[in-house]
C-alpha cells in the first residue's frame, strides 16, 4: 500500500528563490506527466527522470522549461529539489529513491503528493474501473469552459491540447482516481465519482469483497457537506449512503433502473458523434452531442454536469447553454477511440481498452458506428494476472472480432519469463479459435504492419486494443500508409 497522506505537511519551498522544487521519478508515466504539467503551471522548478520517456514527452517537458536526465546515469539533483516524488511503479531499490534517502530528501509517492495538494483546495476525484479518464477530463474541461479555472491531473493527453494536466488558476482541482495500490485512500475530496466497480489490478484485490471494501473507504473520504456520483449498476449495487454522508447523487440511462438524477435517452450513435437527450429528475434538459465514441460516454458526460453543478448551478441563465457546448467541443483523449481513416477505404481504431468489458465495448462501438466492415483486431493483453483471472472473458470478447490476432502478454509490474507469458497467449488464442473465431499470434510489434498487409484489405477496419505499448502499432500503420499512398 502507498503511504497515506500527512495532511499537516506543508509543500516546502526553495528560500533564495521562494519556487518550490521537485525532482519526479518516472516522470513520463501515467498521471507524472499530468503532475509535472501542473506544477510547471504553478510555477515549480523541475527536473525528472524515466527510463521510458518517448522523444515526443522529452520534447514536450523540456519545452515546459524541465529538465530531463538521462535514463542511464546518476540523478542530476542540481535544481536542488525540495522533495521528490516518484510513481507508485519505481520501487524503492531505485537510484534516485536512494539518493534522496541517503541526502534526507523527502520522497512521496505521486499519490501521497498529490494528496498534500488537495489540503488547501476543492478536489474533485473521480475513481471507476472503466472511463475514470474521459470522466475526469470532460468534468475539467466543462468547468474550465464555465469560467472556474479548474486543475486537472488524467492520466491521458487530451486531443489538441497535447498535455494531460494543467492548472488553470486556483479553481478546484479535479484528480483521475486509481485504485490500484489503494492510491485513492490518501486523497480528501469534496466532490467524488464512482463510474463503476469490476474485479481487476488482481495483484493488490485477490477478492471481490477487498475491492469493494476499497471503494467503500474512498467514499467514506468525501468532505461533509460533499457529493458522491455513482452511475448506473454501481449504484444499484451498494448503499452508499452507509459509507458516506456526502449527498448522492445517481446517474444511468432510462430504461435501465433508476430512477436516476441524471439520465439519457434517445441516445444515436454515428461517425459524426453521439447524439442523446438529457434528463434531470425524469425531466427534459437539453439535447447534447459528443465526439464518435463508445455509449457509456454519455454516462461520463452526465458525471462531469453533476460534478459542474455541485460547483455552481448549471441552471443558472446561460450556463447550462455554455455545458452543453462544452461536451460537444470536447477535444477527447489520445487512445480513447482514435479513429484515422487511410486509402483504399481503410480505417484504424486505437483503444486503450485492456479490460474484457472495455474490450466488448469498444468492438460494439465499432461495429455500429462503421456497420458492415469486416472487423480485425490486434489485441496486446496486459498482465499475467489480469488474463488468467478473466481469461473466459478476454476470449469472449475477443470472438466478436471477424478476425483476431494476439502478441504476447505485456507483464507490467510482473515477474514473468518469456515461456510463461507465450503459454498464456497461446491457451487463449487457442480458446478464442475454438469460440469461431479466426485468431493467430504475431511474436514482436514492429513486423506486424508489413506482416498484415496481405490480411488488410480494401474497406477494412483494423482495431488495436492494450494498455501496453501496442499503441506504437497504430502510429506505425499510420505512417506505412502515409509513405505508400501519400495523396491518401
Amino acid at each position: 500500500m502507498t503511504d497515506l497522506v500527512n495532511t499537516e505537511r506543508a509543500v516546502p519551498t526553495d528560500h533564495v528563490s521562494g519556487r518550490p522544487s521537485a525532482y519526479l521519478v518516472g516522470i513520463c508515466g501515467s498521471g507524472m506527466r499530468a503532475l509535472a504539467e501542473f506544477l510547471s503551471d504553478g510555477g515549480w522548478k523541475l527536473a525528472g527522470r524515466d527510463p521510458n520517456c518517448s522523444p515526443h514527452d522529452r520534447r514536450h517537458l523540456e519545452h515546459l522549461g524541465i529538465e530531463i536526465d538521462a535514463p542511464d546515469g546518476p540523478p542530476n539533483l542540481s535544481i536542488q529539489p525540495n522533495l521528490m516524488v516518484h510513481s507508485v511503479a519505481v520501487p524503492m531499490h531505485d537510484e534516485a529513491r536512494q539518493r534522496a534517502r541517503s541526502s534526507k530528501l523527502p520522497d512521496l509517492s505521486y499519490p501521497a503528493f498529490v494528496g498534500q495538494l488537495q489540503t488547501n483546495r476543492d478536489t474533485i476525484c473521480i475513481a471507476g474501473t472503466h472511463g475514470k479518464s474521459t470522466a475526469t477530463a470532460l468534468t475539467a474541461w466543462t468547468l474550465q469552459h464555465l469560467g472556474h479555472r479548474p486543475g486537472v491531473l488524467v492520466g491521458a493527453e487530451f486531443r489538441e491540447l497535447h498535455r494531460s494536466g494543467w492548472d488553470a488558476g486556483g479553481g478546484p482541482l479535479v484528480v483521475e482516481s486509481c485504485e490500484y495500490q489503494r492510491s485513492f485512500l490518501n486523497y480528501i475530496p469534496r466532490a467524488a465519482a464512482i463510474l463503476s466497480v469490476e474485479p481487476d489490478h488482481f495483484d493488490c484485490y485477490p477478492t471481490t469483497e477487498a475491492l469493494n471494501s476499497a471503494f467503500e473507504s474512498f467514499a467514506a473520504r468525501i468532505l461533509p457537506g460533499g457529493l458522491l456520483v455513482t452511475v448506473g449498476g454501481v449504484a444499484d449495487a451498494v448503499d452508499w449512503s452507509k459509507h458516506t454522508s456526502a449527498r448522492w447523487i445517481r446517474v444511468g440511462e432510462e430504461g435501465l433502473g433508476g430512477p436516476w438524477n441524471w439520465s439519457f435517452d434517445r441516445l444515436t450513435m454515428t461517425s459524426s458523434g453521439l447524439d442523446f437527450r438529457i434528463l434531470r429528475e425524469g425531466r427534459f434538459w437539453s439535447q447534447a452531442r459528443l465526439r464518435p465514441g463508445p455509449r457509456h460516454n454519455a454516462l461520463n458526460a452526465l458525471v462531469a454536469l453533476a460534478l459542474c453543478d455541485f460547483q455552481a448551478s448549471l441552471d443558472e441563465p446561460g450556463v447550462r447553454t455554455r455545458a452543453i457546448e462544452a461536451l460537444a467541443r470536447f477535444p477527447g483523449l489520445h487512445r480513447r477511440f482514435d479513429v484515422y481513416s487511410c486509402a483504399e477505404n481503410r480505417i484504424l481504431v486505437d483503444d486503450y481498452a485492456h479490460h474484457p468489458t472495455a474490450v466488448e465495448a469498444t468492438i460494439r462501438t465499432t461495429r455500429a458506428i462503421f456497420p458492415g466492415r469486416r472487423l480485425i483486431g490486434v489485441f496486446q493483453p496486459h498482465q499475467m494476472s489480469r488474463t488468467k483471472a478473466l481469461f473466459a472473458e478476454f476470449a469472449s470478447a475477443l470472438a466478436r472480432l471477424d478476425r483476431c490476432f494476439l502478441t504476447p502478454v505485456y507483464a507490467a509490474r510482473e515477474s514473468t519469463t518469456s515461456h510463461e507469458t507465450a503459454a498464456l497467449t497461446e491457451k487463449l488464442r487457442q480458446t478464442v479459435v475454438d469460440l469461431g473465431t479466426p485468431c493467430e499470434t504475431l511474436f514482436a510489434l514492429d513486423p506486424i504492419p508489413r506482416s498484415l498487409d496481405d490480411s488488410f484489405c480494401s474497406g477494412d477496419l483494423l482495431l488495436t486494443l492494450g494498455a501496453g505499448d501496442i499503441s506504437r502499432l497504430h502510429h506505425a500503420f499510420i505512417q506505412r500508409f502515409r509513405r505508400d499512398h501519400p495523396a491518401g
